[in-house]
């Protein structure tokens, strides 16, 4: 297949090139008792920041309902009375 030695040289050099780059590839593949543990906490501590970004989302909506539609109510209905 190769003829000459500097084909068969950047054949061996290929070779070595392509396993160097497809075998870390393959070793990310396979997940760790330690990856395992650490996807575990950061599912655990995104679900908690999204609880807390909904309660502050949830306090700014009172802080606003009280900051303009309850003195409007009021000013309602102090003209009926």
């Amino acid at each position: 297949m190769f003829s000459t030695l500097r084909s068969k040289v950047l054949g061996a050099s290929a070779f070595v090139a392509a396993s160097l780059i497809v075998f870390p590839v393959g070793a990310l593949a396979t997940e760790s008792e330690a990856t395992k543990g650490v996807k575990k906490v950061a599912e655990g501590v995104s679900s908690e920041g999204v609880e807390i970004v909904l309660a502050i989302l949830g306090a700014l909506v009172a802080i606003l309902v009280a900051v303009i539609i309850i003195p409007k109510a009021i000013g309602l209905i102090k003209r009926f009375i």
